[in-house]
């Protein structure tokens, strides 16, 4: 069984689609080393290996810092220096033969030619219309695409090169720590029903003229989203501070409706998977979006709608659903399909593990 290195862009508690699938490689055996984004040497941050998950070794390259990659001699340098400590670890853990697994790096593709020849190279590809999607595909062994347009677009040009993987959860995260199910935040007990929850910052994803619309139209209604700021300044909308993913889902607990009001006029938020929806699935929640082609699949289990009169009637018909609704059950059963097991098997079957 081979291990793997899973470069991110993220940290271990972002707990975005690298570190589900570093999550997925240990179900399958494998030793993961996991690198998180890099930071500042001028930050005098952590740099050791500590255990985040059994068989997951994680840390944080330093560098000098981001703006020194604006300039293309000083981004080489850096990535050397990125791509040494990376070696250097996954000699100190011992790793067997490690797949590289890295998302869009940007302008940042250079690092790769640190590895290749060293180790089989693994793409993500989260998004559609990410910067330079097409060299990112063209360097790597294979591409792990999400989304079914990025998957069909790369797909139709780079062949059998390209395979789809799902959009998962950590199903233990469902759960309070005793194992008892998950209550409803605290934090939202001061905030009325109903609430209209975006599990996440709501900044440039989601449509805010839209939704100023609505919540003027509806100014009984209540828009809670996650993050330092307001989405917008009106009386009927909150942000409850950023938590761990256990305790983000505390929040969506206590949601009446899960809303993803996404600006569809940007191609990247038209094609996306939002990883929300299947948060909201497995709580049974009704789901309100802008029709984003990949909710197309989930019929009547999604309200749609493009204008503010389509999402106050799609939300009025969400929250008539009763709370014996055969819809939640439905929706919780497709999320519990979504598993990091899901995900493993999938794996199982597109990466040479064996080798």
């Amino acid at each position: 069984m081979r291990d793997a290195i899973v470069y991110s862009g993220w940290t271990w508690e972002t707990f975005n689609v690298p570190e589900r699938i570093a999550l997925a490689l240990t179900h399958l055996g494998a030793r993961v080393l996991y690198c998180g984004s890099p930071v500042s040497i001028f930050r005098h941050g952590d740099s050791r290996l500590h255990e985040v998950e059994p068989g997951i070794f994680a840390f944080r390259p330093f560098f000098a810092s981001a703006r020194l990659n604006k300039l293309s001699f000083l981004q080489s340098i850096q990535a050397r220096f990125v791509a040494k400590q990376i070696l250097e670890r996954a000699v100190s853990l011992q790793l067997r033969n490690p797949i590289f697994f890295y998302p869009c790096l940007g302008d940042r593709l250079s690092l790769l030619s640190h590895f290749r020849g060293k180790f089989f190279l693994a793409h993500m590809q989260m998004d559609y219309g990410e910067l330079s999607a097409e060299d990112h595909v063209r360097a790597s062994d294979i591409t792990l695409a999400i989304p079914h347009s990025v998957y069909h677009q790369q797909r139709a040009r780079f062949g059998e090169k390209v395979q789809l993987i799902p959009q998962v959860l950590d199903l233990r995260h469902f759960q309070a720590a005793d194992g008892a199910s998950l209550e409803p935040s605290p934090a939202l007990n001061s905030i009325p029903h109903p609430r209209l929850g975006y599990l996440g910052p709501a900044y440039q994803q989601v449509n805010k003229p839209l939704i100023n619309e609505l919540l003027q139209l509806r100014p009984d209604w209540h828009f809670v989203s996650v993050g330092p700021h307001k989405a917008l300044p009106l009386p009927n909308v909150h942000a409850l501070p950023w938590q761990s993913n256990r305790e983000l889902l505390k929040y969506a607990k206590g949601f009446d409706v899960g809303f993803m009001p996404y600006d569809c006029f940007a191609e990247e938020k038209l094609h996306c998977l939002p990883l929300k929806l299947f948060e909201y699935f497995a709580l049974g929640l009704p789901v309100v979006a802008t029709p984003i082609l990949e909710l197309r699949e989930f019929g009547d289990l999604v309200y749609l709608g493009d204008t503010a009169k389509e999402l106050e009637q799609a939300v009025k018909l969400a929250l008539q659903e009763s709370p014996d609704s055969p819809k939640r059950c439905r929706r919780i059963e497709i999320a519990q399909r979504h598993s990091i097991q899901d995900l493993a098997d999938v794996l199982s079957k597109a990466l040479p593990l064996n080798d």
